[in-house]
């Protein structure tokens, strides 16, 4: 056997012995130690008081961001001809919502994507009604959803599900009117979330309009009985 061949079946000797010994849980023999493992950070929830407290003034939006002028925005603004209601009907319904707080992708990355933070796509609302001659601009806040609300939003209906979902996203939020840091609810059921939020607002007709278009509620159907509905029976 060359040197070469020596090597590679060295090498491949050791890359085995590595796999068993992560796929039976044994220790390695040699005198290296343990293999090194993973810790998946977790963060804790703030309430949205906490988070103003942090930011303070800091939240202002500016204008706009300079030399943002792809064509792909102008010709789909172009193409939804300003109409405030096609335009939130459009990221509404094609983008899909990132749960984390603050501008992550902004209006292209959103568009490219196809998915983004409420920021994300509340600047990409902006930009394509600001391209159609509208006047458009941002609120930030809070919301208050029931229960079902935050699920029909999530899929998430347990509290400290929803709980985990704000704090690893960033997004200050009190869940069942109180804030635990450690999103202690056990198995409590989902009652309210208060969270921070961003929102869209825009001049339509003379009075001042506001859109969410990070709001997309989904209908959950129960499930069909295939047996039943196919019209089998159990065998025997």
């Amino acid at each position: 056997m060359s040197y070469r061949k020596k090597v590679a079946a060295r090498r491949a000797a050791g890359v085995g012995a590595i796999l068993l010994a992560v796929l039976t849980g044994a220790g390695p023999a040699t005198a290296q130690g343990s293999l090194p493992s993973v810790r998946i950070g977790t963060a804790p929830l703030l309430s949205p008081a906490q988070a103003e407290a942090f930011y303070g003034g800091g939240t202002a939006s500016s204008a706009g961001i300079p030399g943002l002028a792809q064509p792909e925005l102008d010709e789909i603004a172009r193409a939804l001809r300003g109409n405030p209601g096609l335009i939130h009907g459009y990221v509404r319904n094609t983008v899909e919502t990132v749960w984390m707080h603050g501008l992550q992708k902004g209006a292209p990355g959103a568009l490219i994507d196809r998915s983004g933070t409420a920021f994300d796509q509340a600047h990409l609302m902006v930009e394509l009604l600001r391209r159609g001659g509208v006047q458009a601009g941002y609120e930030a806040g809070t919301i208050t959803l029931t229960g079902q609300q935050f699920r029909d939003r999530s899929g998430v209906e347990n509290a400290a599900a929803a709980c985990r979902l704000l704090a690893d996203g960033g997004i200050p939020a009190i869940v069942n009117g109180i804030t635990l840091p450690d999103c202690a609810y056990g198995g409590a059921a989902l009652d309210s979330v208060e969270m921070a939020h961003v929102w869209v607002t825009a001049q339509v007709g003379g009075r001042t309009v506001r859109f969410d278009p990070a709001d997309k509620p989904f209908r959950y159907k129960a499930g069909a009985d295939l047996p039943a509905v196919a019209g089998f029976a159990p065998a025997l």
